[in-house]
């Protein structure tokens, strides 16, 4: 990992996945959701059917890779580009050791 060259995988753990909108009912009012799976988010997102219910999306993203078959920062903000999202904040979260930028939390909103 770039990161943290020094790192090294404890352990692992399987887990059952389910989409978003299987688990999330109808509701009214703003919806805000939050994302942070450790490089997962975009497969979070392709999971949610029905995105529109959503007002706002923080999400935690890797500007380097990471995170083993992550999806880059670029492309989740493509992905919700092309769904009726603008980016309004950025705020960086990780960085390396020489200051770079590694990580950020991205909020998005829907127009």
């Amino acid at each position: 990992m770039v990161a943290a060259p020094d790192s090294e995988y404890v352990a692992s753990e399987e887990v059952q996945l389910c989409r978003l909108d299987e688990v999330v009912d109808d509701f009214s009012g703003i919806g805000f959701l939050k994302i942070d799976t450790q490089g997962f988010e975009f497969e979070v997102l392709e999971g949610e059917k029905n995105l529109s219910r959503w007002d706002f999306i923080l999400l935690e993203a890797s500007l380097v890779d990471c995170y083993d078959g992550a999806v880059g920062y670029l492309k989740i903000c493509d992905y919700l580009f092309g769904r009726g999202f603008v980016l309004v904040d950025v705020d960086p979260v990780f960085r390396s050791r020489d200051s770079v930028l590694l990580q950020a939390d991205f909020l998005f909103r829907r127009v």
